[in-house]
């Protein structure tokens, strides 16, 4: 397991909606079912996360079918001025993940979440 302090700077809000920030020339990461946080290798190294090809023991199912991913823990995560850590994710090849996922492993640690007529909300 890889381990980093990951900060995703904030873009904003847009009425009740939290904007999600991101490192210059990442993706924006995307709400989804994901059970952890998936960023593409790309995405990952910008925060320190450079996991070796040996750390890519996982296997994960996509809609691109079953791939290997790395195991990471995310120590420190800021969207849009939610703080929440230690928070698990997976670190998929790029060829796999075009955009990063947030998922319910940093979801999970809120008080609430939805997302309703284009806005989401997100409460610490």
């Amino acid at each position: 397991m890889i381990s980093s302090d990951l900060r995703l700077l904030s873009r904003g809000a847009v009425g009740a909606a939290a904007g999600f920030g991101v490192a210059p020339g990442s993706s924006l990461p995307t709400l989804t079912g994901a059970s952890v946080v998936a960023l593409n290798e790309s995405s990952a190294a910008r925060f320190g996360l450079r996991p070796t090809p040996g750390q890519y023991t996982a296997k994960v199912t996509t809609a691109n079918g079953t791939i290997k991913a790395a195991r990471a823990q995310i120590a420190m995560m800021d969207v849009g001025g939610l703080i929440v850590r230690d928070v698990d994710a997976m670190v998929l090849p790029d060829e796999a993940l075009s955009e990063n996922l947030l998922g319910l492993s940093f979801l999970s640690k809120l008080k609430r979440f939805e997302y309703a007529n284009g806005q989401m909300v997100l409460e610490q």
